[in-house]
């Protein structure tokens, strides 16, 4: 996880999923991944996740992994190294939410109107909302929610039963 930062996307990513699965949400029914959609510019916007709601709903989940000055942070033996390393990792949570609100995917999907970040790491996602209080007011003005392991656990569980409800449904219609 230290060698880069793809291979610390693609373990954010495989959270991500593991998540989903074991929530009970099927990829290719409930959940989609790595959808491309193209702007009227030429720019491309692909989500890690696309989670299908009933009623033509939809979230979108993008993980964003922030290690590198987290585990300097977290590891350093000098205050001053460690509030440096602190500085560069709240940086890096904000600089993830200003560019995911900047995607504005609300355009291409129906039912979107914010975007989930997902940071697979309770501890870097904890660090940062200790230390900068105002984080969650930021995100929120650009149409993001900061969901770690455990929120979004509780978040997938709630949408698989939302399906098991809407099948309920639809079964007692048809019958």
């Amino acid at each position: 996880l230290r060698s880069s930062s793809r291979v610390q996307g693609d373990w954010g990513e495989m959270v991500l999923a593991t998540i989903l699965e074991r929530a009970g949400l099927r990829e290719g029914h409930e959940f989609f991944t790595q959808q491309s959609e193209t702007t009227e510019d030429g720019a491309r916007r692909r989500p890690d996740i696309v989670v299908e709601l009933p009623g033509k709903q939809r979230l979108v989940i993008d993980s964003k992994v922030s290690l590198t000055a987290f585990e300097r942070c977290v590891n350093a033996e000098e205050e001053e190294e460690r509030g440096a390393a602190l500085k560069q990792h709240l940086t890096s949570v904000r600089g993830h939410i200003k560019a995911l609100g900047e995607k504005d995917y609300a355009q291409f999907y129906e039912g979107v109107s914010f975007t989930l970040m997902f940071v697979p790491l309770e501890g870097a996602a904890s660090l940062a909302l200790q230390n900068d209080p105002d984080v969650t007011v930021y995100a929120w003005e650009r149409d993001v929610m900061i969901a770690t392991p455990t929120t979004l656990m509780m978040a997938m569980r709630t949408v698989q039963n939302l399906w098991t409800i809407d099948r309920q449904n639809r079964n007692a219609l048809d019958i």
